[in-house]
């Protein structure tokens, strides 16, 4: 005996024993089994046997630390074994032991590395653990056998003293259960702690209690309860036995007035104004019964209000992304460029990894942080096996987080209104969820501020590549005919870069039904303060009815053109479009009103038959429509295109009665530097205003400019743009008039930086007419559009 233990067990002499240090806690978030892995000085630990035939004998010893033993919460430490040394195929465990409580020497479990014939050569320990708040800290380490079957004197004095203290556990807690007094122990219910020869600990009733409960000692026992009369009247507060602390320990028995004990309570319940930690209060239900009632649910009722984040939806709104991640080919570890970039509190998280996988998305799931820039990727959500990248690649794209369609879903639908005359619940968003395709119908959605709340698409691995069946692979989208709707202060994330190649996706989409009806064709909505990002496809699609106002829309480095609108009777304001690689508006509007609107950069990629339509900053391919104080600036097509052919052969494109007032152009047939990469192809014509169609007719053009330059960098012949062109179709009846102050009907006026005029090309080439401006007709354009005028002088 040494101080009261049965002996001293030592760590053992060879520090490569050591499995954990343990130094830091396997503390997993949430609940459900997670696994872990032992460390030293923070750097994962593996044990090798090294090389040879003989079985490796040896003793397993945990020596907890610390423990968090809260109801729920199981422990086990295994040695885990392989037969290579990165774990990533031939693993067995071979060893267990449970952990329940913190012993005052190591819990002991002998093994050997050899099973089947196979020699598991490579060791390290590994946590499994289940439970709400589950959290361990445990110093495990190996006695190695010198033999094949015989162990030194050391290590089985060692051995002997380890199996004593076990049984030592054991009895020492039999003594207190034994002795224990009615209603005593740690929680005043007769309990004691008894702990078994694994270490698991268990409140068990004491001899004492148990004789108590039964009525042998002298209270109540279920047949005396059940011959006493009933009592029934709730106004007069009955006297009731109740257990008390004694202050050397132990409860005694006494009587006292429940209902004043209730209201006593009650009034001594602490004040509390910030409800974030309450979820639910009391009430009581119309036959008198207590109930629960979920503060969500409150605020849901009388507030009209749904915060995703509560139960029964339970949203972890937790995207995130960055844009520096490193792969290397055969291994599950990703690096970050930065530190702490994905930490501890992301395992368990989908992963996706831009330009890795066969099929373009590297996809997994995040299962153990090997240091501040590491982390390594498993196959599944069981964190069983590893998923090595297939090849090394750098600064690649990569988003994670929690998958939040179902959640998500459930608020829209439990939102929407009884009939379509109102508007349902607000659904106030206050992150960004990971969703799929969710649909939204007659409802209010709110974000605080729109570049941190809205929605970022799921990447998805779909065998369907058209982007027409929205109903898969768009990511919020309205197709129930939604009537009375507001999304207000929302960002739409596309992900393009995190995509799979088969999957194209839009970030939004509005979409009307049937017009044979006016409530189903033409819903009352209210967008504003929307942002879409990066999509694969367009950044909104808003199609075939609306009759509502779109203020604040912003479509970013989409893949195709910002926003395609096809909507009736709109009234928009403040659009801004950016970056994207075809056209930044693509309208086939009819009726709808426009103010302020701003296309920059936009038809980068454009190519094809539509090269025209989609490589304009504006294409109109609408009926009806009015665009007010409009800025074009810089692209590698056309500032305005108006055309009756429609890359996606909608019936609204005839192109006719558009009206443009009040414009600004910048850059035609070119981009400043830093501002876009010249694409593989052009189009032969590169105009301000471009008209193309039979169609195409009636048009206004009536156009002040601020700023009325065509290139700024560039040599000439890149540059090579035009003030106007109309091409086939013969384009009739239409009136632009063009007045910059300043400025004079002089091509010399017209092209920054050039040295000479444009170059008298032959009409009728497809090309460029004589002067600064176009026609691909033998019949001059004056002919047919008889007011084409610049500051007042008409064109040929």
């Amino acid at each position: 005996m040494h101080g009261g233990r049965l002996m001293a067990v030592l760590d053992p002499i060879d520090p490569a024993y050591l499995l954990d240090d343990g130094l830091t806690a396997f503390a997993p978030p949430g609940a459900g089994v997670q696994v872990g892995y032992g460390q030293v000085a923070g750097v994962a630990r593996i044990f090798d046997t090294q090389a040879g035939t003989d079985p490796w004998r040896g003793l397993l010893a945990v020596d907890t630390k610390a423990l968090n033993t809260a109801s729920g919460n199981t422990y086990q430490v295994w040695v885990e074994s392989s037969t290579t040394p990165d774990f990533s195929a031939g693993k067995r465990d071979v060893v267990k032991i449970n952990v329940g409580a913190i012993l005052p020497v190591p819990s002991l479990a002998k093994f050997t590395t050899v099973y089947a014939g196979t020699r598991y050569r490579y060791l390290r320990a590994k946590f499994v653990t289940d439970g709400p708040s589950k959290s361990i800290r445990a110093r495990i380490f190996l006695f190695p056998a010198t033999g094949a079957d015989e162990w030194d004197a050391t290590a089985l004095y060692q051995a002997m003293g380890l199996e004593l203290q076990n049984l030592n556990n054991v009895t020492t807690g039999l003594a207190a259960w034994a002795n224990g007094v009615v209603n005593g122990g740690p929680n005043g219910d007769g309990k004691y702690p008894v702990v078994d020869y694994n270490g698991a600990v268990h409140n068990m009733p004491c001899i004492a209690q148990m004789l108590f409960e039964a009525g042998s000692g002298g209270g109540l026992s279920q047949g005396n309860i059940d011959g006493l009369p009933g009592f029934s009247d709730h106004t007069t507060s009955p006297t009731v036995p109740v257990t008390y602390p004694l202050a050397g320990g132990g409860r005694a028995l006494a009587k006292a007035d429940l209902f004043g004990l209730m209201a006593a309570h009650r009034q001594d319940v602490t004040m509390q104004s910030d409800l974030s930690g309450i979820s639910a209060v009391f009430g009581l239900t119309i036959s008198g019964l207590e109930r629960q009632i979920g503060v969500n649910a409150i605020v849901q009722v009388f507030g009209g209000i749904i915060d995703p984040r509560k139960p029964p939806y339970n949203c972890k709104m937790d995207f995130r992304d960055y844009r520096a991640f490193t792969s290397s080919a055969g291994s599950s570890v990703i690096e970050s460029a930065d530190a702490n970039v994905v930490t501890a509190a992301d395992i368990g998280k989908e992963f996706w990894l831009s330009n890795v996988g066969t099929n373009g998305c590297h996809y997994g799931w995040i299962g153990q942080i090997v240091d501040s820039r590491h982390f390594r990727l498993y196959t599944d959500a069981t964190l069983s096996t590893p998923l090595n990248a297939p090849s090394s690649q750098t600064n690649l794209d990569g988003m994670w987080g929690t998958d939040d369609t179902v959640g998500i879903q459930r608020a829209f639908d439990d939102a929407e209104p009884p009939d379509h005359y109102s508007r349902g619940k607000v659904v106030v968003m206050t992150g960004i969820a990971i969703v799929s395709a969710v649909r939204f119908g007659s409802i209010a959605i709110y974000g605080f501020a729109s570049q941190t709340c809205g929605f970022a698409q799921r990447p998805e691995n779909s065998s369907t590549t058209s982007p027409m069946v929205a109903d898969k692979i768009t990511g919020v989208y309205a197709s129930k005919r939604p009537h009375h709707y507001s999304l207000i202060n929302l960002s739409f994330f596309g992900q393009k870069y995190c995509q799979f190649y088969t999957s194209f996706r839009r970030c939004f989409e509005i979409r009307g039904g049937n017009f044979g009806a006016f409530w189903e064709g033409a819903p009352y909505g209210h967008i504003e303060n929307l942002i879409f990002i990066e999509a694969q496809w367009e950044g909104a699609s808003l199609q075939q009815a609306f009759a509502g106002k779109a203020y604040g829309l912003q479509a970013f480095y989409n893949s195709w053109c910002g926003i395609r609108c096809g909507l009736w009777d709109l009234n928009g304001h403040s659009w801004h479009c950016e970056a994207n690689g075809h056209a930044g508006i693509l309208s086939h509007m009819a009726g709808a009103n426009l103010t302020n609107v701003k296309c920059s950069y936009n038809g980068g990629s454009a190519s094809g038959t539509f090269i025209h339509e989609n490589s304009a900053n504006y294409t109109e391919l609408g009926v009806g429509n009015s665009v007010t104080n409009i800025r074009v600036q810089e692209s590698w097509g056309h500032g305005i295109c108006i055309s009756n052919t429609d890359p996606l052969f909608i019936t609204n494109n005839a192109a006719s009665k558009n009206k443009f007032y009040l414009a600004a152009f910048d850059d035609v047939g070119n981009m400043g530097p830093g501002h876009g990469v010249r694409p593989g192809s052009l189009p032969p014509v590169r105009a301000m205003i471009y008209i193309k169609g039979s169609t195409a007719n009636d048009n206004v053009l009536d156009l002040v400019t601020g700023t009325y330059g065509i290139s700024v960098s560039g040599a000439p012949p890149e540059n090579n743009a035009t003030h106007g062109y109309f091409d086939t179709g013969n384009p009739a009846r239409n009136i632009v008039h063009l007045r910059t102050p300043g400025t004079t009907n002089n091509p010399a006026d017209w092209y920054a930086g050039r040295t000479t005029p444009l170059p008298a090309i032959p009409a009728g080439t497809g090309a460029y007419a004589p002067g600064p401006w176009g026609t691909d007709s033998s019949t001059s354009i004056g002919t047919r559009n008889p007011e084409i005028t610049v500051n007042g002088a008409s064109v040929p």
